[in-house]
């Protein structure tokens, strides 16, 4: 496979000045003004001190000093890094500073011949200049209190928390003359590392750190090994649809203006009222998976015209043809489009506009969300000795929505796309399928980039794949026929967008990592009312049992509404809702129903119907928690001899009886992070409830409604996952579901 190479050309250079002009616009990281609890005497160094005392870094301290963390800040950057705090920053050198200066002007960014950047002008341009140099190089821990020293760093992996101007910084960790070194988004190599002072450490580098200011859409034409998949990007509309907006200027008007409150209320337990901070943004990105020109070329693609010809008569013979007609011969009554009409290509039901639909996703995915491993069963997080598969799906900007499912395993060498394997049902490990036909490899994501290309771009992810990506039968019915496992973050695409998803860090006075406003819908796929109030929690590092370790939750007298996966194939489908019970949660009433309506950022949707009993999120397989009353599911611990031999006849009626109440085991294949060799399934206070059962098409957009039915407002609605699982699987005479 030929590597990324970026060759930029004069004019695409100037593109950098939209950029830092957009800077202007985004400044963020922390609050408005320092607390003055913040100022104290420290007995050493604070990183404003260490930096004023250092010469080598005495441009970096004249720009501190003017530059400020937000828009609406009266306090420098100066002044934050003089108070107390966990900061982590990456300083660069006079002659870093004196190299990029160098370089705005042979790039025209800058006129005239400033010999500082203090002497840039219009102003305007000089303050975007000092936000990108001074925000970009600091990470703050905020209430997390993280901090982050070169022993922390994974090759090629984000830093756990966004830099003041809400960007991931990668790092990368190499060798040179027998000693390790370390750099910063491949380009900022550290010179010093991990000088510890009072409020955090601070890293010098050599090069200024620059994030992509493109977007991605022209990170894509930029690339010469991509100029097939950039014409089809182009001519789809896709090109347009993904240059245009990096953050909702509606939200930033509301949380400059303070139209929604900034600090959300949660759990008031005897009198102690907490708060959590609110997303000081919501920025928009995407994600796009694209082939290089030799991938193409090897199925004798070179343009649309032969794109369209293979779609529509070559595809089939090598599994790959795009699948449109789900059932009836026609999806929303539009048979697809195969003709080589410009005028058509950006029609929905163009195969030209669902071809390239299926590589985006609508949210930004760092390399370290692909797929996770967290808490899969006997994983060892410290030693990062793979057991399990991971997979996580998502879905795309394709119309309608499809499922793209993302794996990676021991055996998978790499992150894969729609990858299917059997597993052996005793260890839950990829085996081979008996049938040639559903062993499917995958597509492999290209990761390891090349140090003139990082695949990040201003409002998203660009990474490289190996093989041609088509939404196929194959995908639908082999890949997909399966039980759909989805952590509840992966279909909020402003979660993994704004860097919020499975943060490594603390808690500060037990509170969540985000509030969510009650004022504005911050979700598109989650809506919820006014009395409500939403919070994500990581986990991460709590002895929590969730999946994926993050999780949701709601007070309040909430009423939320949940825009399910698209499902991929009709089918009869069981909706399985993941609880962990304990006395603080809450019950709530289940509906259901379809809507096609694209709703406006204020709509819920109309003409749901209730399912079942209310569901008691209380209740475990032994007591309803809190109550002291017995539960009525019917758990059993599974039973063994005392050689440890599983009684599978004693199980499986246990499972039935479950089943017959509407409940069934935690999984057997994730734990409780502080056993990770004692499965979900084990927990009596860990199980699955089965909350709907319905036929669903794939070309339909169904939602789940939770309403609370207790009068409490302080008891929580939780949220961690959801299974999707067609009758071909919870019923298959021929092969009964997993335990896993």
């Amino acid at each position: 496979m030929k590597t990324f190479a970026i060759h930029f050309r004069k004019s695409d250079k100037l593109a950098f000045l939209g950029g830092i002009l957009l800077c202007l616009g985004l400044l963020s990281g922390c609050k408005d003004e320092i607390d003055s609890s913040a100022y104290y005497t420290f007995t050493g160094e604070t990183l404003t001190d260490h930096i004023a005392n250092d010469p080598n870094l005495s441009a970096y301290y004249e720009l501190i000093k003017v530059t400020y963390p937000t828009k609406v800040s009266s306090s420098t950057v100066a002044d934050l890094l003089s108070a107390r705090g966990s900061f982590t920053a990456f300083l660069p050198t006079n002659q870093a500073i004196n190299d990029y200066l160098t370089g705005l002007k042979e790039d025209n960014v800058v006129t005239g011949d400033p010999s500082s950047v203090l002497e840039i002008e219009p102003k305007e341009i000089r303050d975007s200049i000092c936000n990108i140099i001074v925000l970009n190089s600091i990470v703050d821990g905020g209430t997390s209190f993280k901090t982050f020293q070169t022993s922390d760093f994974q090759d090629g992996n984000n830093i756990q928390l966004p830099n003041m101007n809400n960007r991931n910084l990668m790092t990368n960790i190499g060798t040179e003359g027998g000693m390790t070194t370390y750099s910063i988004n491949q380009t900022s190599r550290i010179i010093e590392a991990d000088i510890e002072v009072q409020n955090g450490y601070a890293h010098v580098v050599d090069k200024v750190i620059v994030p992509s200011q493109i977007s991605i859409n022209k990170l894509v034409a930029l690339n010469e090994n991509m100029s097939i998949f950039s014409q089809f990007l182009e001519l789809s509309g896709y090109a347009e649809e993904l240059g245009t907006d990096y953050q909702d200027e509606e939200y930033e008007d509301a949380y400059l203006n303070k139209k929604v409150t900034k600090e959300q209320p949660i759990i008031k337990t005897e009198g102690d009222n907490k708060t959590v901070a609110i997303p000081e943004h919501r920025l928009i990105g995407f994600t796009i998976f694209a082939e290089t020109d030799d991938v193409f070329e090897r199925y004798g693609i070179t343009d649309v015209a032969s794109l369209l010809d293979y779609l529509e008569h070559r595809a089939a013979a090598d599994n790959k043809e795009i699948l449109w007609e789900d059932f009836d011969g026609k999806l929303k009554g539009q048979p697809l489009d195969f003709s080589n009409d410009p005028a058509k290509f950006k029609n929905t039901n163009h195969a030209l506009r669902q071809f390239v639909g299926y590589h985006i996703l609508p949210m930004s995915v760092s390399k370290n969300d692909l797929a996770h491993h967290y808490n899969e069963l006997n994983y060892d997080k410290r030693n990062k000795n793979l057991t399990l598969p991971v997979f996580e799906y998502y879905y795309t900007k394709s119309e309608p929505r499809r499922l793209l499912k993302i794996t990676h395993s021991k055996t998978s060498n790499g992150f894969r796309l729609n990858r299917h394997k059997d597993h052996d049902t005793d260890t839950y490990e990829e085996v081979t399928p008996a049938n040639p036909n559903d062993n499917i490899e995958g597509i492999l994501i290209v990761t390891e980039n090349s140090e003139d290309f990082s695949g990040e771009a201003l409002n998203g992810y660009l990474y490289c794949i190996d093989d041609l990506l088509v939404y196929s039968n194959q995908v639908a019915k082999t890949v997909l026929n399966e039980r759909l496992r989805v952590d509840i973050a992966a279909i909020m695409p402003e979660l993994m967008t704004n860097g919020m998803r499975r943060l490594d860090v603390s808690f500060a006075n037990g509170s969540p990592n985000k509030g969510f406003p009650n004022e504005y819908q911050y979700f598109e796929n989650v809506r919820y009312s006014k009395d409500t109030h939403f919070y994500y929690l990581s986990g991460t590092g709590r002895q929590w049992g969730d999946y994926q370790g993050d999780e949701f939750f709601a007070t309040g007298l909430y009423d939320i509404y949940v825009k399910l996966p698209p499902v991929p194939f009709y089918d009869e489908w069981e909706i399985r809702y993941g609880i962990q019970a304990n006395s603080s949660r809450g019950m709530c009433q289940v509906y259901f129903g379809q809507t096609n309506k694209v709703l406006g950022s204020t709509e819920t949707p109309t003409g749901l119907v209730a399912k079942n009993i209310p569901l008691d999120m209380r209740m475990s397989g032994e007591y309803v928690q809190g109550t002291g009353n017995p539960s009525n599911m019917g758990w059993e611990p599974d039973k063994k001899d005392e050689n440890g031999v599983y009684d599978e006849d004693y199980n499986s009626d246990v499972e039935k009886r479950m089943r017959n109440n509407g409940f069934l085991k935690g999984p057997n294949y994730f734990c409780q992070t502080n056993s990770l060799s004692n499965p979900a399934r084990e927990s009596a206070l860990i199980v699955r409830r089965i909350i709907l059962t319905e036929p669903m098409y794939p070309d339909q957009t169904y939602w789940v409604r939770f309403k609370s039915v207790m009068d409490d407002p302080d008891k929580q609605f939780f949220f961690d996952y959801i299974e999707l699982a067609p009758k071909s699987v919870y019923a298959n005479p021929n092969a009964p579901e997993d335990k896993w």
